[in-house]
């Protein structure tokens, strides 16, 4: 049976290294908490918020942190398998690099952040709002990117093949240098409104 902790606040604790499995924490706050290298499996963060957390080289497998709050945080070097962001803000945080491989990220806000050297392969990104995203050189294979506010994104140089590009207006994000798939080449060109014959 998975341990539950519920309105919980977790202040200036060290948790470096700490392996998680199967538990769960709801509404609970965590403030300046050092959660280097942590290991989370399974795990469910709901409505959590984290202020001042090192996150960083931590390694989290289809564990969810849903619409939680990261807040003057980092995550250097973290890695997220077949984990679950739904609904999470992240404010001035380091979130570079990060790695991604599945999962859903929909609805996730990363407006403003800075992605440099991450790589996201094979996630949900549908609805997320990804305005004034640094990304230049990101890996964003095989991503979905319907609905996805992407205005004033710099995209230079960034890996998009076999991604969903959605609603994606090349007029309004820094694409230069980009390497997209031909398929994504005739929807850019759809949504510049030419005809090509």
């Amino acid at each position: 049976m998975s341990a539950v902790r519920e309105d919980a606040s977790v202040v200036d604790e060290d948790w470096y290294g700490r392996e998680l499995e199967h538990e769960v924490f709801r509404r609970c706050r965590f403030v300046d908490v050092d959660m280097t290298e942590l290991v989370t499996e399974g795990v469910v963060f709901d409505e959590c918020s984290f202020t001042g957390v090192r996150l960083n080289a931590s390694r989290h497998r289809a564990t969810a942190f849903t619409n939680c709050r990261v807040h003057r945080s980092s995550l250097f070097g973290a890695d997220f398998r077949g984990c679950k962001l739904t609904g999470t803000a992240f404010t001035a945080t380091e979130l570079s690099p990060v790695t991604v491989e599945g999962g859903s990220w929909a609805f996730v806000s990363l407006r403003g952040a800075s992605l440099k050297g991450s790589r996201f392969s094979g996630v949900s990104l549908r609805e997320a709002d990804l305005a004034h995203l640094g990304a230049e050189g990101v890996v964003l294979t095989d991503v979905d990117l319907s609905g996805a506010d992407l205005t004033s994104a710099r995209l230079g140089g960034a890996d998009l093949r076999g991604s969903l590009l959605g609603d994606l207006d090349p007029r309004l994000v820094q694409l230069d240098g980009a390497v997209i798939d031909v398929a994504q080449a005739l929807h850019l060109i759809g949504t510049l409104g030419l005809d090509v014959r």
